[in-house]
């Protein structure tokens, strides 16, 4: 027979302000706004992105276009939200391209805590090879931040478009 213990909830419902949330990066706990906030005042112009990391979320052209922006933004830094199967082989890419001192993949973060680090970027992209209606472009309108999706799916008026899988179109459409 088994014994059966009560089910135990972390956080136990209780909601945290913004500034209170805690996420684990590794063996480490860090606060991701208070972390984004630290970015803010360091890079600028400041990307944020928030994306499943998978092939078809297109992370790699992000990445790509941040590098060939640097040489002329030197303080550009970009963010990332999300996680998925290709996180680690992105860690990777960051790292061999020397950029993991402006490129940071935050992960899976609480809602709440996404929509105040996009309100304080310059810029949210998404630079997917397929799409939907992605609230995330949506947002990123509602909240005033400048926002760059590829041209697949729908996306509302106000968005800059790129060619999918262009990454020449998706730095030029950033640096507008």
């Amino acid at each position: 027979r088994r014994i059966r213990r009560p089910h135990r909830r972390a956080a136990l419902v209780r909601r945290r302000r913004p500034e209170e949330v805690t996420a684990r990066r590794g063996r480490t706990m860090f606060a991701p706004r208070a972390f984004a906030l630290s970015w803010r005042e360091r890079f600028q112009p400041l990307v944020t992105s928030a994306v499943y990391l998978e092939k078809e979320y297109g992370t790699e052209l992000l990445i790509e276009a941040c590098r060939r922006l640097a040489q002329k933004y030197p303080n550009l830094g970009c963010l990332v939200m999300g996680s998925g199967s290709e996180e680690g082989r992105l860690r990777e890419e960051i790292r061999k391209r020397n950029l993991e001192d402006r490129i940071f993949l935050l992960g899976n973060v609480p809602h709440e805590i996404c929509l105040s680090i996009m309100e304080k970027s310059d810029l949210f992209v998404r630079p997917t090879y397929f799409d939907g209606d992605a609230i995330s472009v949506r947002e990123g309108l509602a909240l005033g931040v400048p926002t760059v999706a590829s041209n697949v799916g729908f996306r509302p008026e106000g968005v800059f478009l790129f060619e999918a899988g262009d990454v020449s179109d998706l730095a030029r459409q950033m640096e507008n």
